[in-house]
């Protein structure tokens, strides 16, 4: 987490932050701190069980098919990682009120159809 782009994008939107609350005349002085803290709280747990995240989910990141039956794919993966479990549903749960229940239906029902050998969270 401390290289490579993640590290990078991260610094560029703290740095776009800090910039844009100069540019509106607020002080922006504590934004790099909480932003490290918050990053820091995001590393991968060492005790708990991780989940893969998207990262960046939202409508424009959704490409549909015109087939029936209708078809999903998920792009721009540039935000992917590992997060706690409970990371990962409060990103869910504060995009979009009740899509956390529908991805999990979803998941579910992918991975069992698929023979997924994976033990899908409670």
């Amino acid at each position: 987490m401390e290289t490579g782009k993640t590290r990078t994008w991260f610094e560029v939107s703290v740095n776009a932050t800090v910039a844009v609350g100069k540019h509106l005349g607020l002080n922006a002085n504590l934004v790099p701190k909480a932003c490290e803290e918050v990053y820091a709280a995001l590393e991968m747990s060492t005790t708990k069980r991780n989940v893969v995240s998207h990262g960046d989910l939202w409508g424009n990141n959704f490409m549909f098919s015109n087939t029936v039956p209708l078809k999903c794919s998920l792009i721009d993966f540039q935000l992917i990682r590992y997060y706690p479990c409970c990371i990962f549903a409060l990103i869910v749960i504060f995009e979009k009120n009740g899509k956390l229940k529908h991805y999990y239906s979803v998941l579910r029902k992918v991975l069992n159809s698929e023979s997924v050998s994976v033990q899908v969270p409670s």
